[in-house]
């Protein structure tokens, strides 16, 4: 993608390099010596050392310090980028759309991350869009005019 080429990416564009990385890392290694995986997903073509240069290491090892981490390493088993399909109707909606009467959705999508833990689903939803205001603004600042 062209956004690759550039030096200096948005937070949106960072945030997509960090999607890819947890979705593909062996975290198991990741966990243990970040920057040999970061080089092995570099020489597989997840990414290009630039794009590689530009993940946030601190923010990624936080990940592997914090308690989700521990939770997901010791799940039962774990899925990521899992694709779902789902036809629901008034039993599942009716709290959320009132007037769904017999009508029946489809949903569909993708789980960043689902894993199980004592007898119970969990769902993660990678958020890596928390930035202070002042760098929104200034990232929006940069933006070329359309």
């Amino acid at each position: 993608p062209e956004f690759l080429k550039e030096h200096k990416m948005t937070a949106a564009q960072r945030g997509t390099v960090m999607h890819n990385f947890l979705s593909c890392a062996n975290h198991s290694v990741a966990e243990e010596d970040l920057e040999q995986e970061i080089q092995r997903m570099t020489a597989a073509r997840y990414f290009t050392e630039t794009v590689a240069a530009s993940l946030n290491r601190r923010e990624i090892k936080a990940y592997y310090a914090s308690d989700l981490y521990t939770h997901i390493k010791s799940a039962d088993w774990v899925k990521r980028e899992f694709s779902f399909l789902m036809d629901m109707g008034r039993e599942e909606l009716s709290e959320v759309i009132p007037e769904i009467g017999s009508h029946r959705i489809t949903v569909q999508g993708i789980a960043d991350l689902i894993f199980e833990e004592n007898g119970a689903i969990i769902l993660v939803d990678y958020k890596t869009d928390h930035l202070p205001e002042e760098e929104i603004v200034e990232e929006e600042e940069a933006l070329p005019e359309e």
